[in-house]
């Protein structure tokens, strides 16, 4: 899969007109409705139909109490771990002497009423953050995580191979949605549903799952929008033929990848 340059949003507005695409939107609502707003003239209609909702854990005692001692480094691996993390410890609480890393630029803006400087990587995913210098040589140094429960293990796979103490808080949960599967896939195919936007394998595994258990053939009819490489090889796994990888999870490389399908 191939990364495009990022053109300013008001250029690629001034250059689309409207399609015969028919977008699904699978985020949660607020995050759904923010790229609708910047993708609307790129489509023929746009469905929001969020697959999962988040909800809070019950840490904030031990987030709070994972701040002392400071650890070396703190590590947020979305926009909602930043979220909900400042919610469960106060700004105050957030040590001055760690460093801070930021997933991607989402992720970056949620973390702005902490004040700290906050480091990103060039690719907006784990492999971004693990090349990060100040990431390379960790003996004996304190990493935290801040994740939703469960996710991928490799950034504290890899952290722990560099010698580094790695701890998570999972500071939010998903909750998936019930569904009737017949009738979601019913009135997908009547909206003539025809490009879907992933942001993780987790949404990635549930969509295919739906979608299998009732017509597996209408998945080769889907343009898929994803957000990293990691997806689109899950994709690949999948056997689905339509995948562009939008090389992050924003608002403008979303735009960007379904401006040049």
């Amino acid at each position: 899969m191939n990364y495009w340059p990022v053109a300013p949003m008001s250029y690629l507005r001034s250059c689309m007109s409207k399609t015969d695409l028919n977008i699904l939107l699978t985020r949660p609502l607020s995050k759904s409705q923010s790229l609708a707003r910047d993708i609307v003239s790129l489509a023929n209609h746009i469905e929001i139909q969020p697959l999962f909702e988040y909800l809070p854990t019950d840490n904030a005692l031990s987030l709070s109490n994972a701040m002392v001692p400071p650890p070396h480094h703190i590590i947020f691996v979305s926009a909602a771990a930043a979220r909900f993390a400042i919610k469960q410890c106060p700004v105050d609480r957030w040590p001055d002497s760690s460093l801070y890393y930021a997933v991607g630029p989402a992720t970056k803006t949620a973390l702005a009423p902490l004040g700290k400087s906050i480091a990103m990587g060039r690719t907006y995913d784990s492999e971004g953050l693990l090349a990060l210098p100040q990431l390379a040589n960790l003996d004996g140094e304190q990493v935290l995580i801040i994740r939703g429960d469960g996710g991928r293990e490799y950034l504290a796979q890899t952290l722990r191979q560099r010698q580094a103490n790695v701890a998570y808080n999972e500071v939010y949960r998903r909750q998936w949605l019930p569904f009737n599967e017949v009738q979601l896939i019913e009135k997908w195919r009547k909206l003539k549903i025809n490009c879907m936007v992933v942001t993780s394998e987790a949404l990635l595994d549930r969509a295919v799952e739906l979608v299998s258990k009732v017509d597996p053939l209408y998945l080769q009819d889907i343009q898929w929008i994803v957000a990293s490489e990691r997806i689109a090889a899950k994709a690949s796994e999948y056997g689905l033929q339509q995948v562009r990888n939008a090389g992050g999870a924003n608002n403008q490389l979303i735009y960007q990848a379904i401006a040049t399908l």
